[in-house]
C-alpha cells in the first residue's frame, strides 16, 4: 500500500512524490446568498407558511475550474467542505397574499480566489521548478437562510 499526503497545515499538500501544491495569493471575493432548495412544491397564493417539519440537505465547497483546479483546492486547503444540516422548524413566515409565492432555502458562501501552483522538487538539494496551473475560485458555505419567493 502506497504512502497517503500529508498536510503541514498551511496550505500545501506534501506527497512523498516529490510534489507539492499550494495556492498563493488567496484573496476574500465577498459573500454571496444563493438559492439552495424549494421547501414547498407549488406556488401558491398563501399569507403565511407554517413549519412543522424537518429539512435535511447537504451543502458543500463549490469550486470552478478545470479538475485538476478543483483536486487542488480540495487538497490544499485540507476539506472538500461539505456538510450536512437539518432544521426543524414550528414557526411561521408571513407572505403576501397576493403574490404566488414558495417558501425557499438559500445558502450564504464566502467566495475565494488564488493561484494554483505545483511545485517539483527535482533532486536531494532542494531545486524547485514551481508551476502556474492556474487560478482557482471557490466558494465555502457560512450561514443558511429560510425565505419567501414570489413568481
Amino acid at each position: 500500500m502506497l504512502p497517503t499526503p500529508t498536510s503541514d497545515g498551511k496550505g500545501t499538500i506534501q506527497p512523498y512524490a516529490g510534489t507539492t501544491y499550494r495556492i498563493k495569493n488567496q484573496t476574500f471575493l465577498g459573500p454571496t446568498i444563493k438559492l439552495d432548495s424549494y421547501i414547498t412544491a407549488s406556488w401558491q397564493k398563501t399569507s403565511y407558511y407554517k413549519l412543522s417539519r424537518s429539512h435535511t440537505g447537504k451543502l458543500s465547497t463549490k469550486v470552478e475550474g478545470s479538475s485538476t483546479i478543483k483536486n487542488v483546492v480540495k487538497l490544499v486547503l485540507g476539506a472538500d467542505f461539505t456538510y450536512s444540516y437539518s432544521e426543524s422548524v414550528g414557526t411561521e413566515i408571513e407572505a403576501d397574499k397576493s403574490k404566488f409565492s414558495k417558501l425557499a432555502y438559500f445558502v450564504e458562501y464566502d467566495k475565494y480566489k488564488g493561484d494554483a501552483y505545483r511545485v517539483d522538487y527535482e533532486d536531494d538539494f532542494g531545486t524547485v521548478k514551481e508551476t502556474s496551473i492556474g487560478t482557482a475560485k471557490w466558494e465555502t458555505p457560512v450561514d443558511s437562510y429560510l425565505d419567501v419567493v414570489y413568481k
